[in-house]
């Protein structure tokens, strides 16, 4: 489908001298930079249709290049010229002068840091009028606009109004929000069930497979989650209480979106994020492209306390996990509909290895006999690693040698694995629960 240069940019042109046809994406990004137009206020330079990096309606706008702060570019339909974009800024919960430094005041005292660090001594911080000073002279802010370009016009709201309504709208139920953390010290979880903040707590998100991301990091993760004191912890907030963290003065919970390092870098050489863990495009929160954080000051980390509930099961784990698969792939079919029965087909991979991995996780954390895990670790398909995907652990080595402790007991030779879904809730969600929309 191709789109024609519009009346207005056609005046420009010499009547004798026929109007050239632009991509989708061209028009997209003269869309987008005239958008931000819009709003000079927002700007500290101004924007560039080459500062604009799009392909197949996604990608990244740097809107102050001095700073690295950019937007994402998400398109509901990209093949429709007339969908509307989501420009959505982001890594913004940063831009606090509570918590930010500026990269010229870090590198001048970087040795100093980190040799605090290793004696145990609280960091030294850059003066906090000296940080807001420079955040408001680079117009950075915990709450910029969001822009969504719209064929009735540009609508315009701000990042915490946004992003509070959405997590309210997808991640809340029966009168709580539920919120994740991936914890990276050792022994994290004991704080919190003693209802103390552990030290230097500060990241919050909506999906479980976001915080795997840290929790990962934890070599011990797979036998701590077997044995119910998994580094990832579950927190529910009242409603009330979520929106009243997030809408003070000086916020309790500084909502926010973030991508992986890597996932950047991958767009730097390729025009796509990709997720390094699978090489496949990033699955974000799974509605949106990128993930959803919330990061708390001190009083709102204590705060959470109250909100602890549990380490992460298994189950929650699996079925949090396939949600965001489900929804990223109909993201992405959207995206690009060439490739839908390839997607699907990865998709369905994804998912098959994650009920298998957590049949056998479950099988081990219930004490079933050998048998039944051997015969579960015989239909563990071939792919790569999901639940289980641990830096420096080899999972089919772990489940073995859990299993020497595990009673024998001769069974019929019959496929277990219905069984245990039905058993412990492991069902995929509907598709009605993977539909695409923006807020």
């Amino acid at each position: 489908m191709r789109v024609f240069i519009g009346i207005a940019a056609a005046i420009m042109v010499h009547a004798s001298v026929p109007a050239r046809a632009e991509s989708l994406d061209s028009v997209r990004a003269r869309k987008i930079v005239k958008a931000f137009d819009q709003h000079p206020g927002d700007l500290v330079e101004p924007l560039t249709v080459e500062q604009v990096k799009i392909q197949d309606g996604q990608g990244r706008v740097d809107v102050n290049t001095k700073t690295k702060f950019s937007y994402f570019i998400q398109t509901l339909d990209p093949r429709n010229p007339e969908s509307p974009i989501l420009l959505m800024p982001m890594a913004t919960s940063r831009y606090t002068p509570t918590y930010y430094q500026t990269d010229e005041w870090w590198d001048a005292h970087k040795q100093e840091i980190e040799q605090a660090k290793r004696e145990g001594r609280p960091a030294p911080r850059q003066d906090m009028d000296e940080v807001a000073a420079w955040l408001k002279a680079n117009k950075l802010s915990t709450n910029p606009l969001v822009l969504e370009i719209r064929p009735m016009g540009i609508k315009q709201t701000r990042l915490q109004d946004y992003l509070r309504d959405f997590i309210l709208e997808h991640h809340s139920r029966d009168g709580y929000v539920t919120l994740y953390r991936g914890g990276e010290k050792p022994g994290e979880i004991d704080g919190w069930l003693k209802g103390e903040k552990p030290r230097g707590v500060r990241y919050w998100t909506p999906t479980a497979n976001y915080a795997w991301r840290y929790a990962r990091k934890n070599k011990r993760f797979l036998d701590e989650l077997i044995d119910g004191r998994a580094p990832l912890f579950v927190f529910k907030l009242p409603v009330e209480r979520f929106v009243e963290m997030t809408e003070r003065n000086w916020p309790q919970l500084t909502l926010g979106t973030e991508l992986t390092r890597n996932a950047h870098t991958a767009f730097e050489r390729g025009g796509v994020f990709i997720d390094h863990l699978y090489q496949m495009e990033y699955a974000g929160q799974g509605t949106l492209g990128v993930e959803v954080e919330l990061r708390s000051n001190r009083k709102g980390a204590e705060r959470m306390v109250e909100a602890f509930e549990r380490a992460i099961t298994i189950e929650d784990l699996a079925k949090d996990r396939i949600d965001v698969l489900k929804k990223a792939n109909a993201r992405l079919k959207q995206q690009y509909p060439k490739r839908a029965s390839a997607l699907d087909a990865k998709t369905a991979d994804r998912v098959e290895r994650i009920l298998a991995e957590a049949r056998l996780l479950i099988a081990v954390r219930e004490k079933m006999p050998r048998e039944v895990v051997e015969q579960l670790l015989r239909k563990l398909p071939p792919t790569r690693e999901e639940l289980a995907y641990i830096d420096g652990v080899h999972f089919e080595a772990l489940i073995r040698e859990r299993m020497q402790k595990l009673p024998r007991r001769p069974t019929a030779s019959v496929d277990v694995r219905s069984e245990i879904d039905v058993r412990f809730g492991l069902t995929a969600p509907s598709p009605a629960a993977c539909k695409v929309a923006f807020p």
